[in-house]
């Protein structure tokens, strides 16, 4: 849930990303999720207060459009599968 909306994060497949087939490997790795419904509000700063509380966030970007406004999608990158 954010602002009592509730959204959708997925995680990136990791072996269709890289091609690794080494899943202790994988859990040291940099973790993106991609994070739907996002409040159409929210900069890229709000993104990354949300998610800092589920671990280490290297990344968190919204995608906007031409005139700098939210498209109401975002991908957060966590420093390791651990904390995502």
């Amino acid at each position: 849930m954010i602002k009592g909306e509730q959204c959708r994060a997925l995680p990136f497949n990791y072996k269709a990303r890289t091609g690794a087939t080494d899943t202790k490997k994988a859990k040291d790795q940099p973790f993106t999720i991609f994070v739907k419904n996002c409040p159409k509000d929210w900069t890229h700063e709000d993104l990354y207060d949300h998610f800092k509380q589920y671990g280490n966030v290297l990344s968190a970007k919204m995608s906007i459009d031409g005139n700098f406004k939210s498209r109401g999608y975002a991908f957060v990158t966590f420093e390791t599968t651990k904390s995502g």
